[in-house]
Formats: structure tokens, sequence, C-alpha cells
């Protein structure tokens, strides 16, 4: 699911960062594209903290070994 979550960001960033020079340059889909952005990366968001939920339990007993 991580690299579900890389994939979404870096759709996401480009996106954002051509909306916001479009938006400086006022020209057309400048909202559409930093819409798109804000989504992908909301996206993007989602799934790294589920990935994170899900590994959660593999990391404690990670941190458990280490600690004996």
């Amino acid at each position: 699911m991580i690299v579900l979550a890389i994939i979404f960001f870096g759709f996401a960033s480009p996106l954002f960062i051509m909306g916001v020079f479009f938006k400086i340059q006022h020209w057309p889909g400048a909202t559409l594209s930093l819409l798109a952005g804000i989504v992908l990366a909301l996206i993007g968001c989602l799934f790294y903290v589920l990935s994170r939920f899900k590994n959660k339990n593999k990391l404690d007993n990670i941190l458990d070994l280490r600690e004996k």
C-alpha cells in the first residue's frame, strides 16, 4: 500500500506545482490542476496512513525484540 501512496504523491506533486504556476500566470486550467493535485495527495495520504496502521503490530514486535 505504501507503493500506492508513493505513486499518488508522484502524480500529485507535479499537478499541484503546475496549478500554482498556472494561477500565477492566470492561465486556464489552473483550478482543475490544483484540485486534481490536492485530491491525489489526499488519496496518497489515505493509503500511507492505512499502510502505517496495517503494519503497526509488526513494528511493535520489532521494537520489543530490540529491547530484550
